[in-house]
């Protein structure tokens, strides 16, 4: 038996893609094996208890409201935190000051999303993904991540610069600008 379970679905071009799901049993392993490492936290529900989970190491953050704060939902000591489900994010400025460990941070799941200055206090933070940027400029505090070794800024096409001090982010292996219609040289 097969933990992963294929299936082929039919593309626009006429070719296959395959599709893997996890099997019922896996998926109930991991969640045993994970315990409460994880924390998939819809803020919208009024029966949100994710803030008890104190030992939480990746979260899911689900239909975010900016009228919660994050401290308020998320425990300090998270490492991963993806946003999904959510329009165009305004955070505000110190959005992100309780997570010093937090390693990964992930928009892709948001409509569009403007950076708070608070990530530039994100030491730890390793991977970025802020695809739909809706910034004019990538933010300067962007240098200031000294471990960041993937930023992908792809579809952020309201974006029209980047600053001179890329060059500091001596650790980034990967930096995604497709679509970036807006940029016309980079630094």
């Amino acid at each position: 038996m097969s933990f992963l379970q294929v299936s082929k679905l039919p593309k626009t071009s006429g070719d296959y893609m395959e599709r893997y799901t996890m099997h019922d049993l896996v998926h109930d392993l991991a969640t045993l094996i994970m315990g409460d490492e994880l924390i998939v936290s819809n803020v919208a529900s009024k029966n949100n208890k994710a803030y008890s989970q104190k030992y939480c190491r990746y979260a899911s953050v689900t239909k975010y409201d900016q009228a919660t704060r994050l401290s308020n939902v998320l425990p300090s000591k998270v490492r991963a935190l993806h946003f999904s489900d959510s329009v165009k994010l305004d955070l505000s400025y110190g959005a992100f000051l309780f997570a010093k460990c937090l390693c990964i941070l992930d928009f892709s799941g948001c409509s569009g999303i403007l950076l708070p200055a608070s990530i530039g206090q994100l030491k730890q933070l390793k991977y970025l993904a802020a695809p739909r940027m809706q910034n004019v400029v990538l933010p300067e505090f962007m240098t200031e991540l000294s471990k960041l070794q993937y930023l992908n800024l792809n579809g952020s096409s309201h974006i029209s610069t980047l600053p001179e001090s890329m060059g500091k982010l001596w650790c980034l292996k990967y930096l995604g600008l497709s679509d970036c219609s807006g940029i016309s040289k980079l630094p």
